[in-house]
């Protein structure tokens, strides 16, 4: 996706914004698709300033420390986080009090432990998402498409939680330049999103925003696109 470097990420914003809305319309996208500005290393200030400019309340962080430092400077604002990063069984507590929803959850441990905290602070059912390995990619966390059905079965048993779909970061080869139309890959992600929990998908970055949306995305992830490359 192209970047001015001129425009504000406010105006950015607004331009995926409406190039979502366009997607959906020539897609026939059956759901909202809510958009996640991924703010990673961007200070606090930058994303105090958007959300001052777009009242846009969802963002989504890789990083416990980074998200812990952002959250208390800015809980006098109605921001939602969202984690997206790998998940570590002694930081899920203050996950858990921090944040809106964790899309990152791979394992029945984590499963435990979120739903753990999320009665200890009263917000169960407490919303996550099966972090799907789609590549198969060694340096990336997830489980396997064909281990998300198990997964997804414990989740269920569990009351303090609300299952809401799968999440996926598929490798970077696929992108909107690469390909006109959803892949299998993307085919499979959408198949399986519609089985588990709630049937969300959690898929679509800057570089294959239009991919995930053909293949019925619920929730888009952008970062660079609209913050520019990483500081």
């Amino acid at each position: 996706m192209p970047l001015n470097s001129n425009e504000s990420p406010a105006k950015r914003l607004e331009i995926i914004k409406s190039k979502i809305a366009a997607f959906a319309d020539q897609y026939d996208s059956k759901q909202e698709i809510q958009l996640l500005a991924v703010s990673k290393t961007q200070p606090a200030e930058v994303v105090s300033k958007l959300h001052k400019e777009s009242r846009h309340v969802s963002f989504g962080e890789n990083y416990i420390q980074e998200l812990e430092e952002k959250a208390t400077q800015l809980k006098h604002l109605p921001i939602e986080w969202h984690f997206i990063g790998k998940l570590q069984s002694n930081k899920i507590s203050r996950l858990v009090e921090i944040c809106k929803c964790i899309q990152t959850v791979e394992s029945e441990k984590h499963a435990r432990y979120v739903a753990k905290y999320a009665k200890e602070f009263n917000k169960a059912p407490f919303p996550i998402y099966i972090a799907v390995n789609a590549g198969q990619e060694a340096q990336k966390s997830g489980v396997p498409l064909s281990q998300v059905p198990k997964l997804a079965l414990i989740i269920e048993q569990l009351p303090e939680l609300k299952l809401e779909g799968i999440m996926a970061i598929p490798p970077v080869h696929y992108s909107d330049e690469n390909y006109e139309f959803p892949p299998e890959l993307y085919q499979q992600l959408a198949a399986l999103a519609k089985t588990t929990g709630k049937g969300k998908l959690s898929l679509g970055m800057s570089q294959d925003l239009k991919l995930a949306i053909q293949s019925g995305s619920s929730y888009v992830r952008i970062g660079r696109a609209i913050f520019g490359e990483r500081l």
